[in-house]
């Protein structure tokens, strides 16, 4: 997630994730340790912002989800006997 952010994004992006993730991606070291933010909010995956905080990509596994749930339900009818 972190590196299709950095490359989305650029190298200087800022990081939310939880608080359990927080070490792990510092540890990584792709992200400035100090673009690293904890989000209350965020139970897995990550918000990836530009430097500028203009542009946003959401990689937290509830928004996955709702994008490809129609397809995974999909899948099941189709494939399920």
């Amino acid at each position: 997630m972190v590196d299709t952010s950095i490359k989305k994004l650029g190298k200087d992006i800022i990081v939310e994730c939880s608080e359990s993730d927080m070490e792990k991606i510092k540890a990584m070291n792709k992200v400035n340790p100090k673009n690293v933010e904890a989000n209350s909010g965020i139970k897995s995956g990550i918000i990836a912002y530009s430097p500028d905080r203009l542009k946003m990509l959401d990689l937290t596994l509830n928004t996955i989800f709702k994008e490809i749930s129609d397809d995974i339900l999909a899948y099941f009818y189709e494939n399920v006997k």
